[in-house]
């Protein structure tokens, strides 16, 4: 099991294990009425059973319940200062365990390295973590930024944002319908492949760009090859305006490892 799994389900197993109480009821209270007495005795043990045995079952409840609300904020303050990154572990869960992390179990931040783009958007547009971290530490260079537009078949309902970082993407590396729409493509400046840094041009261009464009568009879809920290600003900048941008839904297209490395399964996002 990966290591993401074992953590949110730890954790959960912590605060629900109250649950485990009910079954054993009589036993648990019979317990705590044996610590008080100096002694044993048949009597006081018929009468431990006959205690446990007339308690209310809302009480237990009661108790039951309120020892879960007691876990659960010991776990969030246990996760108040960890992170959601498990060594090199490629991270490409459901989403739904980011948010039981980060929503519910209060783990305090992420690091996206080693989290696929589409979950990275996901995470940056929801504020999943209370703390977004990135690579930091990457050179700055200063090349221009450059970007092309390209009318497709389809007219101009859908935008498919083409951003070259890490390294180039082929025309054949875009499935059929992306192909079919309107075209943006941006390549950052000496763009050498492999090579990860950071550049406020590809950033201004990407961004002079949506800020012209998306009054057209209410899709746009987006195949990347960004590093973490382009990742970060770009989603950060441009689509994350609370639900009042122009545009209403992001597909990022998440890139295959094998053959022709084709953008082929699309994952929606609502803005």
């Amino acid at each position: 099991m990966k290591k993401g799994y074992r953590k949110i389900l730890l954790d959960i197993a912590i605060i629900l294990s109250p649950l485990l109480l009910f079954p054993f009821k009589k036993i648990v209270l019979s317990i705590g009425k044996i610590m008080m007495n100096e002694k044993m005795s048949k009597e006081s043990i018929a009468i431990i059973k006959k205690i446990s045995s007339d308690v209310a079952l809302n009480v237990q409840w009661v108790i039951i319940i309120f020892l879960i609300f007691f876990l659960y904020f010991k776990t969030k303050k246990r996760n108040c200062d960890k992170e959601f990154n498990f060594g090199n572990e490629y991270m490409e869960y459901p989403y739904f365990v980011f948010y039981i992390a980060g929503k519910i179990l209060r783990v305090k931040s992420i690091n996206l390295k080693r989290v696929p783009i589409y979950l990275q958007a996901r995470i940056i547009i929801n504020d999943t973590f209370e703390e977004i971290k990135y690579q930091d530490d990457l050179v700055d260079i200063d090349y221009e930024a450059t970007s092309t537009f390209s009318c497709g078949e389809m007219g101009n309902k859908e935008l498919t944002l083409v951003l070259e970082d890490t390294f180039f993407i082929k025309e054949n590396q875009l499935g059929a319908n992306l192909s079919e729409n309107d075209i943006l493509r941006i390549t950052k400046g000496n763009l050498i492949e492999n090579v990860r840094n950071h550049s406020e041009s590809f950033i201004d261009e990407i961004a002079s760009n949506i800020f012209k464009l998306e009054k057209k568009y209410q899709v746009i879809n987006i195949c990347a090859t960004t590093n973490t920290q382009h990742t970060y600003k770009i989603i950060s900048n441009n689509f994350k305006k609370g639900s009042r941008g122009d545009v209403k839904k992001l597909v990022v297209y998440q890139q295959n490892r094998d053959g022709d490395r084709v953008f082929g399964k699309g994952h929606e996002i609502k803005l």
